[in-house]
């Protein structure tokens, strides 16, 4: 799945590079909305698989600690970032130049 994902991201890389946007608000819209949207669920599968990769084997416990642990580090790296998701849930565009 990986590298799966590592080819999409390479066409739309190639396909950016060549393609001219029709009108200026689309090209914004494009960077604004879909590119974050669609970097946004390619990101979420990435680390979805990357999680079921290396759960561990054994009991129900071990996989529980595991899972917690990962989510400990979700917590962490949210709470590190919570000023960026307050303003990007907020749809402010104060900083955005």
């Amino acid at each position: 799945m990986v590298y799966r994902l590592r080819d999409i991201i390479t066409d739309l890389r190639n396909e950016l590079q060549t393609y001219s946007f029709p009108t200026q608000e689309n090209e914004i819209r494009f960077f604004k909305v879909q590119k974050p949207e669609l970097l946004r669920r390619l990101l979420y599968f990435h680390k979805m698989c990357r999680i079921e990769k290396q759960c561990p084997n054994g009991s129900n416990e071990v996989i529980r600690k595991h899972l917690i642990a990962e989510l400990d580090n979700l917590t962490y790296f949210f709470n590190r970032n919570l000023d960026f998701y307050q303003y990007y849930r907020s749809h402010s565009t104060m900083y955005d130049k």
